[in-house]
């Protein structure tokens, strides 16, 4: 089985190329890109000039992912860390926009820094700022903003177990009877939450 060791260095980051649709490309096919990359390279090296920048292509797309979610945050303290990577631009007008109060941390980016002790494999930086702010939550993206730890506003962190029972939790009790919702969602919040810390001491324990 292949490792599934996150890749945190700014060198273990690169182009994610996908398909018409928006799917991800299926092995071969990525290879015969690299491949067709790797021969035109020297071409393309020598030819930056030839590329154009859209100004606006950030904020088109702040404001597509805006739509899609059209809550009202403005009770809100939220504070981001945003790994210095791919969220670092646009995490904060996203989330401003909802009118929440938002605190932004590691969103200076310069090439190296991405995931530098920051993030969503470093939540240390994170949880002291959310209990520091007082704020309401805290979420820390990974350096391609495809994945996040959140933190509670006691400064405990939720990893993608508990999201994913809170999520649905919240689906059944807005579209299911109330009979779905209660104790047994609960127990499987802790449930979630007590395996999520074992796995994580496991592996400092492995770590020695």
């Amino acid at each position: 089985m292949s490792s599934c060791r996150p890749r945190t260095s700014y060198y273990d980051n690169g182009l994610k190329v996908l398909g018409l649709g928006g799917g991800k490309l299926d092995y071969a096919t990525e290879l015969a890109v690299a491949e067709a990359l790797h021969v035109a390279a020297p071409a393309l090296t020598n030819n930056f000039e030839e590329f154009e920048i859209d100004e606006s292509a950030e904020h088109d797309y702040a404001h597509h992912l805006r739509s899609l979610v059209p809550a009202d945050f403005s009770s809100l303290h939220i504070v981001l860390d945003c790994a210095n990577g791919a969220a670092s631009h646009v995490a904060h007008e996203i989330f401003e926009s909802t009118g929440a109060r938002i605190t932004t941390i590691h969103d200076q980016p310069n090439g190296r820094n991405i995931n530098e002790k920051s993030g969503s494999t470093h939540i240390e930086d994170l949880v002291a700022r959310v209990i520091e702010e007082h704020a309401d939550l805290g979420l820390a993206f990974d350096g391609d903003a495809d994945r996040l730890i959140a933190v509670d506003a006691g400064g405990q962190v939720r990893d993608g177990d508990d999201l994913m029972i809170l999520f649905a939790r919240d689906f059944f009790e807005r579209q299911r009877p109330r009979r779905w919702t209660g104790r047994h969602f609960d127990e499987q919040l802790r449930t979630a939450s007590l395996d999520g810390r074992r796995r994580d001491r496991d592996r400092r324990d492995r770590r020695g």
